[in-house]
C-alpha cells in the first residue's frame, strides 16, 4: 500500500505543505466507515508512511530549503506538533506526561526536527488512543484525533497550521 500513500502524499499533500510554509492555514479530514482505513491513510506504518509522517517530513525539507542551510538557526523556523484526541465528548491531550482528569489550558507542542522524531510522537500518541472492536473491525479507534503541525517563521512573520483530522468511524 506504500505506492497509494505515496499517490495521496503526491496528489494532496505537496500543495498543502506548500501553502502552509507560505503562511497558509490548512485542514486535512479523514472520514468514512469504520475499517474503511482513515488511520492508516493519516498515520500509515513505519515501512508505509502515511500523510502525516510524510507531511512533516516534508514542512522540515521545505522550511529547511527555503532558509540557506549555512545560515539556519533556531530562530529561522519552528515547526511543533501536538495530537489530541475527542472521546466521549472529553478532548485529551495524547502526547502528555501523564494523563489528566481534566483537560489542561493548552495542549503540548513537541518541536520536530526530523522526520523520526515526528514518526515516533505519532506512534506515541497512536498507542494512547480510545480504541473499541466493532463488527467491521478488532481495533477501531472510537475517538476523533487531531493532529496539527504548527510552523512559525519569525523573520516572515507567519505562523500557520496544518490539522490533520482523523474522524472516528461510524458502524454500518
Amino acid at each position: 500500500m506504500t505506492s497509494r500513500h505515496l499517490q495521496i502524499y503526491d496528489d494532496l499533500g505537496k500543495d498543502i505543505e506548500e501553502a502552509v510554509v507560505l503562511g497558509y492555514n490548512a485542514c486535512v479530514l479523514a472520514y468514512g466507515q469504520s475499517g474503511s482505513g482513515k488511520t492508516y491513510t493519516i498515520l500509515g506504518t513505519q515501512d508505509a508512511p502515511g500523510l502525516a509522517p510524510r507531511m512533516s517530513a516534508g514542512l522540515l525539507a521545505r522550511l529547511q530549503d527555503r532558509y540557506r542551510p549555512d545560515d539556519i538557526c533556531a530562530s529561522d523556523f519552528s515547526l511543533t506538533l501536538s495530537l489530541v484526541e475527542i472521546y466521549n465528548e472529553r478532548v485529551r491531550d495524547l502526547l502528555a506526561p501523564t494523563p489528566c482528569p481534566r483537560p489542561p489550558p493548552a495542549f503540548t507542542r513537541h518541536a520536530v526536527s526530523s522526520a523520526k522524531e515526528a514518526w515516533s510522537l505519532l506512534a506515541r500518541g497512536q498507542a494512547c488512543r480510545s480504541a473499541a472492536p466493532t463488527p467491521s473491525h478488532a481495533h477501531s479507534s472510537r475517538s476523533h484525533a487531531l493532529l496539527t503541525l504548527e510552523v512559525v517563521q519569525p523573520h516572515a512573520h507567519t505562523r500557520s497550521a496544518l490539522t490533520q483530522v482523523d474522524l472516528a468511524g461510524s458502524c454500518a
